[in-house]
């Protein structure tokens, strides 16, 4: 990553809450709500986009940490949108500040970090993963 992403570079991704993102509390007491573990997905995916525009073709992003509070639920159908914001930038590391929110209402907040890695670096370990 020869030009790393300024602090305050931020992407945005919006979708609609499917199906698949839900998780059932309560069967028959409760309407599904989306599940925090998609949520995160989803804010992750939207930083690996925002630093998908600034790694090397020989380069690729993986996630470190999440840390994250879930404060609000979303039902199917509603449109959310995950905002990755660059808030520190060290070396490979890039640090962000990652939200999701269905209108004005916060669903997540909290800080994410990636790391930029060669891509055959990683590869020679996953290899080395499947032939143990």
């Amino acid at each position: 990553m020869q030009s790393p992403p300024r602090v305050t570079t931020s992407h945005q991704r919006q979708f609609t809450v499917a199906a698949e993102d839900l998780v059932s509390l309560s069967p028959g007491q409760l309407d599904p709500v989306f599940s925090t573990p998609r949520l995160i997905w989803h804010v992750e995916e939207t930083a690996l986009e925002l630093l998908g525009r600034y790694v090397d073709d020989d380069e690729v992003s993986v996630g470190v940490t999440v840390d994250v509070a879930h404060v609000a639920a979303a039902l199917q159908g509603q449109e959310v949108v995950c905002e990755a914001q660059v808030v520190h930038v060290d070396g490979p590391t890039v640090v962000f500040h990652v939200e999701a929110r269905e209108n004005d209402r916060l669903l997540l907040s909290g800080v994410h970090r990636r790391r930029v890695v060669r891509t055959a670096r990683l590869q020679n370990q996953l290899e080395r993963l499947k032939n143990r």
